[in-house]
């Protein structure tokens, strides 16, 4: 399950070391996924374990780096990622990969891979039986890792490595087609080998064929050549139909997304716009980085990418929450109520009424969250009034939404809005149930300048040493 994919499928992060100008990310779902194999492997959970993860953590890297120097040798920038899934390498250049290219460095993961394996096999020849059993258990899973996976990682079937150079062969005489059948010949070795695979008791290898199967069916609506046809006859001065990788790289984008993914998905999202040929696509990249912006407290940055953005662009949602984001918010919303009129969902409520608040339109602003709207709503007017000094207002919120179902998030901000009432005996209050729900983090709780009040309280040491991290007394 190791090392089966290579090209850009999925992007690295931040990086968590460096192998010359190759970063190296490694997801903590890498470790997982190693353990398991190491259980399946050895039985158990112990230094065999232990030994299993370090083995196939050391292959799967090896297959990786023999994808990422083929990159830098085609005059590309890599970057490697380990994952729950295996590994991926990631080659990026200004000028597309030719199909010969993308032969040579679909090829060089598992050639190094083998190699490895190789040299690993004929050294435990030449030395012979190790007295230590973990020996026996690392040369076993490192055969397994490097020769086992990597000849079935060269069947042809996409996304596996054997599928890329299926892929690539098939496209040296037209690219269209050629994506196609690489896609039909992976669903046909697919139907034939998972049912093989499933007799012969290789039951992981059989699911991993027939989602391999399912991918490839999917993308080819994509390339149907009837509906690249349909595109091919739109008006001239339409835009031009996107190149399958455009489109599979916006599907990888919206599912990064979905998955709180902010680095991988600001990643793809330049990929688009760097491929892009029409305005659709621009603009769908475009948005993505400007969420991705706000969500990381630039909202200058955001404005940037939405003024980048074709005429027919038309979310004013995403054009409201940059605005209001950079501090501008009556002119936020004019934007913010085309949206809410197009849809009252909560993000978008929630949004409208922090605004409103902010300018003063706090009887508006009460309205759209009122007792019965979503939580995230009344959420967010509480913390607007707070913003706006009504701290009778927001306590009034949170002392609702608590009562509707305890959370300590809702019992600190009582706390913090009585606090800045002078409710001193109150506030200590509601810290107490936010502790009793579950809020530990005291070192917020020390810095929190809404809760100076209540410093000079008696109660006050009492209860700071009871969160979690407090020191002993003594």
């Amino acid at each position: 399950m190791f090392a089966l994919f290579a090209g850009p499928q999925r992007p690295g992060g931040r990086s968590t070391f460096q192998l010359g100008p190759i970063p190296v990310r490694v997801e903590f779902s890498f470790w997982l996924t190693a353990a398991l194999l190491g259980y399946l492997m050895t039985g158990g959970m112990g230094a065999a374990t232990l030994v299993v993860v370090g083995v196939v953590f050391v292959s799967v890297l090896i297959h990786e780096l023999g994808h990422a120097l083929a990159y830098l040798s085609r005059g590309a920038r890599a970057e490697v990622l380990l994952y729950g899934a295996g590994g991926l390498t990631m080659g990026r250049r200004d000028a597309p990969f030719r199909p010969g290219e993308r032969l040579f460095t679909a090829l060089a993961g598992p050639l190094a891979g083998m190699v490895f394996g190789a040299g690993v096999y004929f050294a435990q020849k030449a030395h012979g039986p190790f007295a230590n059993p973990l020996a026996g258990v690392a040369i076993e899973a490192t055969l397994f890792t490097t020769i086992g996976w990597g000849i079935f990682n060269l069947l042809p079937v996409l996304p596996m490595d054997g599928g890329h150079v299926l892929e690539s062969l098939l496209c040296l005489k037209d690219e269209l087609r050629g994506r196609i059948w690489a896609r039909y010949v992976s669903i046909g070795f697919a139907a034939v080998l998972a049912p093989l695979a499933l007799y012969l008791g290789w039951q992981f290898a059989a699911v991993l064929l027939v989602l391999d199967a399912l991918q490839c069916w999917q993308t080819l609506a994509l390339l149907n050549p009837k509906r690249q046809a349909e595109l091919s006859r739109m008006p001239a001065n339409a835009p031009p139909p996107e190149a399958p990788d455009v489109i599979e790289n916006l599907a990888r984008l919206h599912k990064l997304l979905a998955e709180e993914q902010p680095e991988q998905a600001r990643a793809v999202a330049h990929q688009v716009l760097s491929a892009a040929r029409g305005h659709g696509a621009r603009d769908q990249a475009l948005r993505a980085l400007a969420w991705l912006s706000i969500g990381a407290g630039n909202a200058q940055e955001a404005l940037g990418f939405l003024s980048k953005t074709s005429p027919r662009f038309d979310d004013p949602l995403t054009w409201g929450t940059a605005i209001a984001a950079s501090g501008d918010a009556l002119n936020a919303l004019p934007h913010l109520a085309r949206a809410f009129q197009r849809s009252a969902d909560p993000q978008t409520v929630a949004t409208y009424a922090r605004c409103l608040a902010s300018v003063g339109q706090l009887e508006q602003a009460r309205k759209l969250a009122g007792p019965g709207s979503p939580v995230e709503v009344q959420r967010a007017l509480g913390e607007a009034l707070f913003r706006s000094r009504d701290f009778a207002g927001s306590a009034e919120i949170s002392r609702r939404l608590y009562e509707r179902a305890p959370h300590p998030l809702d019992a600190y901000n009582a706390a913090c809005a009585e606090s800045r009432l002078g409710h001193t005996d109150e506030a200590l209050r509601w810290l107490q149930l936010a502790l009793e729900n579950g809020f530990d983090d005291r070192a917020h709780l020390m810095e929190d300048p809404d809760l100076e009040p209540l410093r000079a309280h008696t109660g006050w040491a009492e209860l700071v040493n009871r969160f979690p991290g407090a020191p002993a007394a003594g």
